[in-house]
């Protein structure tokens, strides 16, 4: 598993529209490759980012590799793990294909 990860905001925290005040705006990433997924199954992979917690939102983007009918998710597991998800929507088993998944943390004061 390849990660990079991309320098954080050099702030305490930053006012994003006038609303509330980011501490944390950073974005992780990982070469994945979960094969082939069952249908109506889901394929989890586990990316060390340091410094997620219960307070942190997450979100992923779905790499262009991955077509329909899968669906991706991420979430953060424990402090500084997030679990990558892909689920496969359809009757049968479909293979995920590797790529370059994207997670973007968010962390509000």
């Amino acid at each position: 598993m390849t990660q990079k990860f991309h320098s954080p905001i050099e702030a305490e925290s930053v006012k994003v529209n006038g609303g509330g005040a980011v501490n944390m705006f950073q974005k992780y990433e990982t070469s994945q490759n979960f094969g082939s997924v069952a249908g109506h199954a889901t394929a989890t992979a586990t990316i060390t980012a340091t410094g997620v917690d219960s307070n942190t939102l997450v979100f992923a983007g779905k790499p262009d590799e991955i077509a329909d009918p899968f669906v991706v998710g991420v979430a953060v597991a424990t402090n500084d793990v997030l679990t990558l998800s892909v689920h496969n929507t359809s009757n049968s088993s479909k293979s995920a294909p590797t790529a370059t998944f994207s997670a973007l943390a968010v962390r509000f004061v």
